[in-house]
């Protein structure tokens, strides 16, 4: 008698796109010299619910993701950004996984602009995207583990989001000044784009 035996998910895995990553690293020193240079940069690209929501400058909140309040601002969101991109890119390929990167902080800057209004709200840097990028990993996670019906994955699959909370509190990213809800915001998009891609690519490849 033959025992039909069930094929595990199959998980595609994709090139690093590391080129891809420094791209968005020189970007963001590249808009970091800019604002150096001029300082009016600053007011006119940072994401702003009067801006945004109130004067439908909706680009606001993408070009917020390249503008940083500091060096060290920079360095952090440049770093983190760099480990996880990557391990989106393996995930999602690596154009469409910086572009759903890209993506998940715009949705997040866009709809913390849209929460805050009509009170003044202003904010700036990429770490929105970081932490959309996270989200990403999680929605992938997820989706295996929904493939897999396995509990335990789903559970496993948050650990990218513990991973990155707690090496962003362990260098300090946090406390007065941190626009905690983007970076909720930007999370919470990339697990809702993340699991259906992820959905769709294991269709293709498997």
């Amino acid at each position: 008698e033959q025992v039909a035996v069930p094929r595990p998910a199959h998980v595609p895995i994709f090139g690093s796109g590391v080129e891809w990553a420094l791209v968005w690293i020189v970007s963001l020193l590249f808009c970091f010299t800019q604002q150096l240079q001029y300082p009016s940069v600053v007011e006119r690209y940072l994401n702003s619910s009067t801006g945004v929501v109130g004067e439908g400058q909706i680009y606001r909140s993408f070009t917020a993701l390249f503008l940083h309040g500091d060096l060290n601002h920079l360095m952090g969101n440049a770093v983190f950004g760099l480990i996880f991109g990557i391990l989106v890119a393996n995930s999602f390929r690596a154009i469409l996984g910086w572009g759903l990167i890209l993506l998940s902080g715009f949705l997040g800057n866009l709809l913390n602009a849209w929460m805050f209004f009509p009170g003044p709200f202003e904010s700036l840097g990429a770490s929105t995207a970081v932490f959309g990028a996270l989200g990403l990993l999680v929605g992938s996670g997820l989706s295996l583990a929904w493939d897999e019906r396995s509990y335990r994955r789903g559970l496993r699959a948050f650990a990218p989001l513990l991973a990155g909370v707690m090496i962003f509190t362990m260098n300090g990213i946090g406390g007065p000044g941190v626009d905690t809800l983007a970076h909720v915001n930007g999370m919470l998009f990339g697990i809702l784009l993340g699991f259906p891609v992820a959905q769709v690519l294991a269709r293709k490849e498997g």
